[in-house]
């Protein structure tokens, strides 16, 4: 029973499978180039999106002056 054991436990720490990991290094200019470009997405994305609010549907910015005018004014 122990030679087999010990066979084993030879055998998983030999072949030990390790997960496939990331091993390339990135450049800093290019992680923040990369960042830039989802930060200026994002930007645009809530600027078209405002925008369109803005256009169809007016009566949601009416509401949000409604809230804001009576949280502030008491």
């Amino acid at each position: 029973m122990m030679g087999r054991k010990n066979k084993a436990e030879k055998f998983q720490t030999d072949h030990q499978v390790q997960a496939p990991g990331l091993s390339v290094s990135l450049p800093l200019y290019r992680v923040i180039r990369v960042r830039m470009l989802m930060l200026t997405v994002m930007f645009l994305l809530g600027v078209v999106t405002q925008f369109l609010m803005a256009i169809y549907a007016p009566e949601v910015w009416n509401y949000f002056y409604i809230v804001m005018k009576n949280i502030t004014s008491g």
